[in-house]
C-alpha cells in the first residue's frame, strides 16, 4: 500500500491528462455554446407585470396606434409568406436540378421566413384579443388567421 502511494506521489505530478487534453479549455468553450442555446430554448418571465391596457398606457398608445401596428403585422406577415413560397418553389427547382446543398440552404432560409410569418400573426392575435401573454394553445386553437 505504501509502494503504491509512493509511486502516485512521484508520478502524478509529471502525469497531468487533464491538462495535456485542455480539459477546462473544453469546459469553458461547451458553456459559451450550450448556455445561449439553452437560454433560447427556456422561456423569459416577464419582468413588468401589467394588463394590456396598462402598456398601451404606459407605452404611450391610441387606438390608431394600435390599429397602424396591426396593418403593418398583417403586411409583414403577407410579405413573408410570400417569400417562404417562392424559396419553397426555389427549392423544389434546385431538387429537380439535382442541387442537394443549394436545396438544403433554400429549405433552411424558407423555414427562416415561415417562422417570422408564425411571428407576426402571433402578435396579431394578441392585438385582436387585446391581451397580452397568450399562450401558444390559446393562439393554436383560434386557427392560423383567426377563425375559431
Amino acid at each position: 500500500m505504501k509502494v503504491r502511494q509512493v509511486v502516485k506521489g512521484a508520478v502524478k505530478p509529471f502525469v497531468d491528462v487533464p491538462t495535456w487534453t485542455g480539459y477546462k479549455q473544453f469546459v469553458e468553450m461547451s458553456k459559451g455554446i450550450f448556455g445561449p442555446m439553452k437560454d433560447m430554448f427556456v422561456p423569459q418571465q416577464a419582468t413588468i407585470d401589467e394588463t394590456y391596457e396598462q402598456a398601451l398606457k404606459r407605452l404611450g398608445l391610441t387606438d390608431t396606434d394600435i390599429a397602424q401596428r396591426h396593418k403593418e403585422f398583417t403586411r409583414l406577415m403577407v410579405i413573408y409568406i410570400g417569400i417562404a413560397v417562392l424559396l419553397f418553389a426555389y427549392t423544389f427547382y434546385l431538387i429537380w436540378m439535382r442541387s442537394i446543398h443549394g436545396a438544403i440552404a433554400g429549405f433552411a432560409i424558407s423555414l427562416v421566413a415561415v417562422v417570422q410569418a408564425f411571428r407576426y400573426n402571433f402578435w396579431l392575435f394578441q392585438l385582436r384579443e387585446r391581451k397580452l401573454g397568450c399562450t401558444f394553445k390559446e393562439w393554436l386553437n383560434s386557427g392560423f388567421l383567426g377563425k375559431k
